[in-house]
Protein backbone atom coordinates (compact mmCIF):
# COMPACT_ATOMS: atom_id res chain seq x y z
CA UNK A 1 0.00 0.00 0.00
CA UNK A 2 1.64 2.95 -1.08
CA UNK A 3 1.78 6.68 0.85
CA UNK A 4 0.41 9.84 -0.53
CA UNK A 5 2.91 12.46 -2.37
CA UNK A 6 2.52 14.66 0.75
CA UNK A 7 0.11 13.41 3.78
CA UNK A 8 1.27 16.53 5.49
CA UNK A 9 -1.99 18.35 3.58
CA UNK A 10 -3.92 16.20 6.09
CA UNK A 11 -2.29 15.24 9.03
CA UNK A 12 -3.47 11.94 9.92
CA UNK A 13 -5.43 10.61 13.39
CA UNK A 14 -3.52 9.51 16.55
CA UNK A 15 -6.31 6.89 17.01
CA UNK A 16 -7.41 3.86 14.50
CA UNK A 17 -11.19 4.26 13.32
CA UNK A 18 -14.21 3.31 15.26
CA UNK A 19 -16.23 3.65 12.16
CA UNK A 20 -15.14 2.60 8.36
CA UNK A 21 -17.42 3.63 4.96
CA UNK A 22 -16.90 1.41 2.46
CA UNK A 23 -18.05 2.15 -1.09
CA UNK A 24 -19.07 -0.95 -2.75
CA UNK A 25 -18.46 -1.27 -6.80
CA UNK A 26 -14.91 -0.91 -7.48
CA UNK A 27 -14.20 -1.30 -4.13
CA UNK A 28 -15.47 -3.60 -1.65
CA UNK A 29 -16.57 -5.33 -4.86
CA UNK A 30 -14.48 -7.62 -7.20
CA UNK A 31 -14.85 -6.74 -10.81
CA UNK A 32 -17.24 -9.79 -11.37
CA UNK A 33 -19.52 -8.31 -8.41
CA UNK A 34 -18.76 -10.99 -5.55
CA UNK A 35 -16.80 -10.67 -2.58
CA UNK A 36 -13.29 -12.50 -1.82
CA UNK A 37 -12.83 -14.29 1.25
CA UNK A 38 -10.08 -12.24 2.40
CA UNK A 39 -12.82 -9.37 2.49
CA UNK A 40 -15.29 -11.19 4.35
CA UNK A 41 -12.67 -11.89 6.91
CA UNK A 42 -11.16 -9.02 6.89
CA UNK A 43 -15.02 -7.01 7.63
CA UNK A 44 -15.66 -9.94 10.26
CA UNK A 45 -12.34 -9.52 12.41
CA UNK A 46 -13.05 -5.55 12.41
CA UNK A 47 -16.74 -5.81 13.35
CA UNK A 48 -15.61 -8.25 16.32
CA UNK A 49 -13.34 -5.47 17.42
CA UNK A 50 -16.28 -3.05 18.20
CA UNK A 51 -15.47 -1.03 14.89
CA UNK A 52 -18.80 -0.08 12.81
CA UNK A 53 -18.45 -0.51 8.72
CA UNK A 54 -21.06 1.24 7.05
CA UNK A 55 -21.42 0.17 3.41
CA UNK A 56 -21.57 3.90 1.11
CA UNK A 57 -22.97 3.41 -2.49
CA UNK A 58 -24.86 4.88 -4.85
CA UNK A 59 -27.28 1.37 -4.78
CA UNK A 60 -30.90 1.01 -3.79
CA UNK A 61 -31.65 -0.83 -0.62
CA UNK A 62 -32.52 -4.11 -2.47
CA UNK A 63 -28.59 -4.92 -4.17
CA UNK A 64 -27.19 -4.13 -0.89
CA UNK A 65 -29.06 -6.26 0.99
CA UNK A 66 -27.07 -9.83 0.34
CA UNK A 67 -24.11 -7.95 0.31
CA UNK A 68 -24.33 -7.50 4.56
CA UNK A 69 -25.80 -10.71 4.81
CA UNK A 70 -22.55 -12.12 3.99
CA UNK A 71 -20.70 -9.89 5.56
CA UNK A 72 -22.80 -10.23 8.72
CA UNK A 73 -23.47 -7.02 9.22
CA UNK A 74 -26.53 -5.05 11.21
CA UNK A 75 -25.55 -1.29 10.70
CA UNK A 76 -26.95 2.06 8.37
CA UNK A 77 -27.02 2.09 5.16
CA UNK A 78 -25.77 5.02 2.68
CA UNK A 79 -27.36 4.34 -0.75
CA UNK A 80 -28.25 6.86 -3.53
CA UNK A 81 -24.78 8.65 -3.32
CA UNK A 82 -26.03 10.01 0.31
CA UNK A 83 -29.49 10.92 -0.49
CA UNK A 84 -30.94 7.97 1.21
CA UNK A 85 -29.58 6.22 4.83
CA UNK A 86 -31.23 3.10 4.87
CA UNK A 87 -31.45 0.98 8.39
CA UNK A 88 -32.17 -2.56 7.32
CA UNK A 89 -32.80 -3.78 10.63
CA UNK A 90 -36.38 -1.87 10.49
CA UNK A 91 -36.73 -1.46 6.81
CA UNK A 92 -37.49 2.19 6.69
CA UNK A 93 -34.87 4.98 5.55
CA UNK A 94 -33.60 6.87 8.53
CA UNK A 95 -32.96 9.98 6.78
CA UNK A 96 -34.10 11.06 2.82
CA UNK A 97 -33.36 14.17 1.25
CA UNK A 98 -35.29 13.87 -2.07
CA UNK A 99 -35.05 15.81 -5.83
CA UNK A 100 -38.19 18.39 -5.95
CA UNK A 101 -40.53 16.28 -8.50
CA UNK A 102 -41.08 19.72 -10.68
CA UNK A 103 -37.79 20.05 -11.11
CA UNK A 104 -37.04 16.44 -11.71
CA UNK A 105 -39.03 16.46 -14.65
CA UNK A 106 -37.06 19.66 -15.54
CA UNK A 107 -33.96 17.88 -16.05
CA UNK A 108 -35.67 14.69 -18.21
CA UNK A 109 -36.86 16.93 -20.69
CA UNK A 110 -33.47 18.61 -20.98
CA UNK A 111 -32.42 14.85 -21.52
CA UNK A 112 -34.74 14.22 -24.36
CA UNK A 113 -33.64 16.91 -26.26
CA UNK A 114 -29.96 16.03 -26.07
CA UNK A 115 -30.88 12.90 -27.15
CA UNK A 116 -33.87 11.01 -26.84
CA UNK A 117 -32.26 7.27 -27.10
CA UNK A 118 -31.05 8.06 -23.63
CA UNK A 119 -33.21 5.67 -20.41
CA UNK A 120 -34.51 7.38 -17.81
CA UNK A 121 -34.94 5.82 -14.82
CA UNK A 122 -36.45 6.85 -11.41
CA UNK A 123 -35.59 5.36 -8.20
CA UNK A 124 -38.13 6.24 -4.63
CA UNK A 125 -36.00 5.17 -1.99
CA UNK A 126 -36.13 1.67 -2.78
CA UNK A 127 -38.67 1.34 -5.49
CA UNK A 128 -37.17 1.73 -9.63
CA UNK A 129 -39.59 3.54 -12.34
CA UNK A 130 -38.22 3.58 -16.04
CA UNK A 131 -39.30 4.92 -19.91
CA UNK A 132 -39.73 2.54 -22.62
CA UNK A 133 -36.08 2.94 -23.33
CA UNK A 134 -34.93 1.04 -20.02
CA UNK A 135 -35.13 -2.56 -20.50
CA UNK A 136 -33.42 -2.40 -23.83
CA UNK A 137 -30.73 -0.04 -22.69
CA UNK A 138 -30.25 -2.24 -19.61
CA UNK A 139 -29.83 -5.41 -22.00
CA UNK A 140 -27.38 -3.33 -23.62
CA UNK A 141 -25.47 -2.23 -20.72
CA UNK A 142 -26.40 -3.48 -17.20
CA UNK A 143 -25.81 -0.96 -14.11
CA UNK A 144 -25.90 -3.03 -10.93
CA UNK A 145 -28.97 -2.49 -9.15
CA UNK A 146 -31.30 -2.16 -11.84
CA UNK A 147 -31.43 -5.29 -13.95
CA UNK A 148 -34.38 -6.99 -13.98
CA UNK A 149 -36.65 -4.61 -13.02
CA UNK A 150 -40.47 -3.70 -13.63
CA UNK A 151 -40.78 -0.83 -15.63
CA UNK A 152 -43.29 1.79 -13.96
CA UNK A 153 -45.15 4.47 -15.21
CA UNK A 154 -42.71 7.97 -15.27
CA UNK A 155 -45.82 10.33 -15.15
CA UNK A 156 -47.18 9.28 -12.00
CA UNK A 157 -43.93 8.76 -10.19
CA UNK A 158 -43.06 12.61 -10.38
CA UNK A 159 -45.75 14.20 -9.08
CA UNK A 160 -44.18 13.75 -5.85
CA UNK A 161 -40.81 14.48 -4.67
CA UNK A 162 -37.75 11.23 -5.94
CA UNK A 163 -35.27 10.03 -4.29
CA UNK A 164 -32.53 9.71 -7.79
CA UNK A 165 -32.90 10.29 -11.17
CA UNK A 166 -30.37 8.51 -13.84
CA UNK A 167 -29.88 8.71 -17.33
CA UNK A 168 -28.20 5.57 -19.03
CA UNK A 169 -26.88 5.98 -22.73
CA UNK A 170 -23.68 6.68 -24.32
CA UNK A 171 -21.17 8.18 -22.74
CA UNK A 172 -20.62 11.33 -24.91
CA UNK A 173 -24.33 12.12 -24.35
CA UNK A 174 -24.29 11.88 -20.86
CA UNK A 175 -21.14 14.04 -20.72
CA UNK A 176 -23.21 16.72 -23.04
CA UNK A 177 -26.15 16.37 -20.76
CA UNK A 178 -23.82 16.86 -17.45
CA UNK A 179 -21.95 19.90 -19.07
CA UNK A 180 -25.53 21.82 -19.91
CA UNK A 181 -26.86 20.89 -16.68
CA UNK A 182 -23.80 22.14 -14.44
CA UNK A 183 -24.24 25.59 -16.38
CA UNK A 184 -27.60 25.89 -15.67
CA UNK A 185 -28.73 23.55 -12.97
CA UNK A 186 -25.44 23.44 -10.71
CA UNK A 187 -27.29 24.84 -7.40
CA UNK A 188 -29.71 22.68 -7.55
CA UNK A 189 -28.81 19.09 -8.23
CA UNK A 190 -25.63 16.99 -7.15
CA UNK A 191 -24.59 14.56 -10.42
CA UNK A 192 -22.36 11.71 -10.27
CA UNK A 193 -20.99 9.36 -12.95
CA UNK A 194 -20.93 5.57 -11.28
CA UNK A 195 -20.50 3.98 -14.15
CA UNK A 196 -19.44 5.14 -17.73
CA UNK A 197 -22.61 4.76 -19.01
CA UNK A 198 -24.83 5.74 -16.22
CA UNK A 199 -25.39 9.54 -14.84
CA UNK A 200 -27.07 10.13 -11.30
CA UNK A 201 -28.57 12.95 -10.27
CA UNK A 202 -29.80 13.90 -6.78
CA UNK A 203 -30.88 16.76 -5.14
CA UNK A 204 -28.02 19.90 -3.88
CA UNK A 205 -26.17 19.23 -1.47
CA UNK A 206 -26.35 15.22 -1.58
CA UNK A 207 -23.12 13.35 -1.28
CA UNK A 208 -21.52 10.87 0.63
CA UNK A 209 -19.86 12.71 2.92
CA UNK A 210 -22.78 14.61 4.41
CA UNK A 211 -24.78 10.98 4.65
CA UNK A 212 -21.40 9.68 6.48
CA UNK A 213 -20.81 12.75 8.89
CA UNK A 214 -24.95 12.07 10.22
CA UNK A 215 -24.08 8.51 10.44
CA UNK A 216 -20.87 9.01 12.61
CA UNK A 217 -23.02 11.54 14.50
CA UNK A 218 -25.70 8.74 14.84
CA UNK A 219 -23.26 6.36 16.61
CA UNK A 220 -21.34 8.88 18.58
CA UNK A 221 -18.21 8.93 16.56
CA UNK A 222 -15.67 11.78 16.10
CA UNK A 223 -14.46 12.80 12.35
CA UNK A 224 -11.21 11.64 13.01
CA UNK A 225 -12.18 8.36 14.17
CA UNK A 226 -13.73 7.66 10.67
CA UNK A 227 -12.02 5.63 7.60
CA UNK A 228 -13.86 5.72 4.12
CA UNK A 229 -12.01 3.34 1.51
CA UNK A 230 -13.45 4.23 -2.11
CA UNK A 231 -12.34 4.47 -6.17
CA UNK A 232 -14.78 6.93 -7.92
CA UNK A 233 -15.76 10.53 -8.46
CA UNK A 234 -18.82 10.08 -5.85
CA UNK A 235 -16.43 8.84 -3.52
CA UNK A 236 -14.37 11.92 -3.15
CA UNK A 237 -16.17 14.05 -0.85
CA UNK A 238 -16.52 11.54 1.77
CA UNK A 239 -12.35 10.65 1.34
CA UNK A 240 -11.98 14.60 2.09
CA UNK A 241 -14.43 14.66 4.71
CA UNK A 242 -12.97 11.21 7.03
CA UNK A 243 -10.17 11.46 9.29
CA UNK A 244 -8.44 8.68 7.32
CA UNK A 245 -8.70 8.16 3.36
CA UNK A 246 -8.10 5.04 1.56
CA UNK A 247 -8.39 4.68 -2.18
CA UNK A 248 -8.18 2.12 -4.38
CA UNK A 249 -5.31 0.52 -6.59
CA UNK A 250 -7.87 0.97 -9.41
CA UNK A 251 -8.90 4.07 -8.03
CA UNK A 252 -9.67 7.36 -10.32
CA UNK A 253 -7.37 10.06 -9.94
CA UNK A 254 -9.55 12.56 -8.33
CA UNK A 255 -10.12 9.75 -5.48
CA UNK A 256 -6.67 8.95 -5.31
CA UNK A 257 -5.86 13.06 -4.91
CA UNK A 258 -8.13 12.81 -1.81
CA UNK A 259 -6.88 9.88 -0.37
CA UNK A 260 -4.16 9.69 2.15
CA UNK A 261 -2.89 6.26 1.15
CA UNK A 262 -3.67 4.04 -1.97
CA UNK A 263 -4.73 0.18 -1.52
CA UNK A 264 -4.08 -2.68 -3.80
CA UNK A 265 -7.01 -2.79 -5.94
CA UNK A 266 -10.54 -4.10 -5.86
CA UNK A 267 -9.64 -7.68 -7.45
CA UNK A 268 -6.35 -8.13 -5.47
CA UNK A 269 -8.50 -7.95 -1.82
CA UNK A 270 -7.41 -4.06 -1.18
CA UNK A 271 -10.34 -3.49 0.90
CA UNK A 272 -8.57 -6.14 3.19
CA UNK A 273 -5.18 -4.79 2.95
CA UNK A 274 -6.50 -1.58 4.60
CA UNK A 275 -8.36 -2.91 6.92
CA UNK A 276 -5.45 -4.87 8.14
CA UNK A 277 -3.34 -1.77 7.91
CA UNK A 278 -5.15 0.76 9.43
CA UNK A 279 -7.69 -1.07 12.06
CA UNK A 280 -6.27 -4.57 12.78
CA UNK A 281 -3.02 -3.99 13.30
CA UNK A 282 -3.03 -0.36 15.59
CA UNK A 283 -6.14 -2.06 17.65
CA UNK A 284 -3.59 -5.20 18.25
CA UNK A 285 -0.52 -2.85 19.82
Amino acid sequence: MSDRNDPTLRPLPADPPLLVAIDMDGTLLRSDDTLSQATITAVQQVTELGVKVVLATARPPRSVAAIERQLGLDTLQINHNGALIYDPRAGRPLYHHPLNASLARQLIAVARKIDPSLAVGIDVVDQFHSDGNAAAALRREPCVGYQDQPLGSLDKVLQSPVTKVLFLGQPDSLGRLQMLLADKSAAKVTMAFTHQHLLQIMAAGVDKAAALAKVAEHYGIARDRVMAIGDAPNDVPMLLWAGLAVAMGNAWDDARRAAHFVAPDNNADGVAAALRRHVLEPMEK
